[in-house]
């Protein structure tokens, strides 16, 4: 008379860990689907703060930059400004007698490195007044991104 008392017990009990299975499942999968949506939503509520649509700075003072160089001028410039004017040389085909060098922090000392590359040619320094001291340099450009200096021989 136990026995089958037990067994019904044990398929009830199995049947109940089954259900409860599922719905561990479903509330999972639910749960899953609430995080990308707060996710998705916090995302779209930063669009107007991290859209740089309207932002035209960087292009500004890049275009600027060039209208104040000599022909076949080399710029030797940190990635950041270096790659907006690559930019506009290269992609834009404005200005293609530059020659824009960008130089890693690793790299030569930019008063070496323009002696040794670039002896017969206007050279000009883009960055701060740090990455120019020791060298005898006029300030061409004053600007709150970078300065362009250019090297004095």
């Amino acid at each position: 008379m136990l026995l089958p008392g037990a067994l019904w017990v044990a398929a009830g009990g199995a049947a109940l860990i089954e259900w409860i299975g599922a719905r561990a499942r479903l509330a999972g999968h639910a749960l899953a689907v609430l995080l990308v949506l707060a996710a998705l939503g916090w995302g779209y509520t930063r669009v107007p703060f991290s859209s740089k649509r309207q932002q035209w700075v960087f292009r500004e003072f890049a275009t600027a930059t060039l209208a104040q160089l000599p022909p076949n001028a080399v710029v030797l410039a940190h990635w950041e400004q270096g790659m907006t004017l690559q930019y506009l040389v290269l992609a834009e085909r404005q200005r293609p007698d530059l020659w824009i060098d960008v130089v890693e922090p690793g790299d030569d000392a930019w008063g070496a490195r323009a002696a040794r590359r670039y002896s017969g040619r206007a050279v000009f320094f883009l960055g701060a007044p740090a990455d120019v001291d020791g060298l005898m340099v006029a300030l061409r450009r004053a600007d709150s991104y970078a300065n362009l200096y250019e090297l004095r021989r």
